[in-house]
């Protein structure tokens, strides 16, 4: 009787714990402590740089929850590697572009800008230049009419005939000037074709690159700049320190074996599409978290934790 009496204790014993071990399965093992292992030179930034972004990733996650999850020490088995592969030199194409193409765009800015200042004082001079002309052929017209008169009558008397001939020299003055105002304003027309048709080349230029970069870099991936496997985490690519704390945040996420959540704005968001630049978690995040690691560091927590510690060692 005995004997069977230990073999059901054992069994008792074996299903409890399979149960248990079911039940606190999902509660993730935290503080995790985790160093930086491999790291790659040619990523464009330092090891201390990348610290600094391990740091504020894990803030971005224990801010949220009020809770210390990571702990980064040097001496640790979890590694975060950063692995330089083909996908950063992609990156780092794909900005070298687009810095090109938003030179291109500000110099075609310029010249627009430069163009609507020409033609704006082009309006005014061709304004200005019809106000004088209209003046100067209603002096011409009366200047005409009144010689017209003079001649009629046999001529003019010497006093007027010298008036009239000071009125015909400032006449012609002004004919001269208006011929000079109207090769000013042939020069500004052509200055204006000039910015005009390299505008317009520089607008085709634009929109050729944007649609060459579209086409080569436009569509959304999975996150692939980064992934968790399990017992490290590996980055692979990053624009600059800001989304490689997204990144990193994103993967984070997943060593707490959170996975992928619905919203485009939320960090395990399986695109990095709309996340913000400034990291920080959406509900559906936090509900996943809640889910995965429980509410808080209570004792039950603390004890489930501790079990799931020692069940792993079998």
């Amino acid at each position: 009787m005995r004997p069977f009496f230990l073999v059901t204790l054992i069994a008792t014993i074996v299903f409890s714990t399979g149960y248990l071990y079911q039940t606190i399965a999902s509660i993730c093992q935290v503080p995790l402590r985790y160093t930086i292992g491999e790291f790659d030179e040619g990523f464009p930034l330092t090891p201390g740089e990348a610290k600094t972004a391990l740091l504020a990733a894990e803030t971005v996650w224990e801010d949220a929850t009020g809770r210390e999850l990571f702990i980064y020490d040097e001496s640790a088995s979890f590694a975060v590697n950063f692995v330089f592969d083909e996908r950063q030199a992609r990156t780092e194409a794909e900005e070298s572009w687009r810095e090109t193409l938003d030179s291109n765009e500000a110099t075609s800015a310029q010249v627009a800008a430069q163009y609507n200042q020409v033609l704006s004082d082009y309006k005014e001079l061709e304004e200005a230049y019809k106000e004088r002309v209209t003046a100067y052929e209603a002096e011409l017209s009366k200047f005409n009419d009144v010689v017209a008169a003079y001649n009629a009558e046999g001529g003019a008397p010497r006093d007027v005939y010298e008036d009239l001939q000071d009125q015909e020299r400032d006449l012609n003055r002004q004919k001269d000037a208006l011929r000079a105002d109207a090769q000013e304003l042939e020069a500004v027309v052509a200055s204006l074709n000039i910015l005009g048709q390299q505008g317009n080349e520089l607008i085709e230029t634009y929109n050729a690159g944007v649609s060459a970069y579209n086409t080569t870099f436009g569509e959304a991936g999975e996150f692939t700049q980064g992934d968790y496997q399990g017992d490290e985490i590996n980055i692979y690519t990053f624009k600059d320190q800001d989304e490689l704390i997204r990144v990193l945040v994103h993967e984070f996420g997943h060593a707490l074996d959170i996975g992928h959540v619905e919203g485009s704005e939320s960090m395990m968001y399986y695109l990095m599409e709309d996340q913000p630049t400034v990291p920080v978690l959406s509900d559906e995040d936090r509900a996943a978290f809640v889910t995965t690691c429980g509410e808080g560091e209570g004792m039950r927590y603390r004890v489930r934790a501790l079990v799931t510690s020692i069940v792993s060692k079998f």
